[in-house]
């Protein structure tokens, strides 16, 4: 008797550089995208918070002395904080595909050297053939 298929397919070979390529590269494509949001969405946000704060800053008491100051501060600090982070993990995507490539030429080496050695088996044996 046959074990019946799950529902499931296998997962794939952890090994496979191909898909550990397209991984890691839409693991940066992801992160390049939160830059891209976190540098348009931060100054809109605390923008509007600094410009509500000045226009109705004397109907609406202030939390705290220089809260306009501290939002600007907070939002350098934050895009700072962020541009390491992601330079930090650009950096580690970066290691990553180069040791992947690395790998991939080597196994590619190791196996043209193999498919040169049943090349010559095989000149060997039609030699011994005939």
């Amino acid at each position: 008797m046959t074990p019946k298929k799950t529902a499931k397919s296998p997962p794939p070979a952890k090994d496979d550089p191909l898909l550990e390529i397209t991984r890691i590269e839409r693991d940066q494509a992801h992160l390049w995208a939160a830059v891209l949001c976190v540098t348009v969405a931060m100054p809109l946000v605390l923008g509007s918070a600094v410009f509500f704060l000045r226009r109705f800053g004397a109907s609406v008491p202030w939390p705290w002395p220089n809260t306009d100051l501290l939002l600007l501060g907070a939002l350098v600090v934050a895009a700072l904080a962020f541009a390491l982070y992601s330079t930090h993990r650009y950096r580690s995507f970066r290691a990553l595909r180069n040791e992947l490539i690395r790998s991939q030429k080597r196994t590619l080496s190791e196996f043209e050297k193999y498919y040169s050695q049943l090349i010559e088996l095989n000149k060997v044996s039609r030699t011994l053939a005939s």
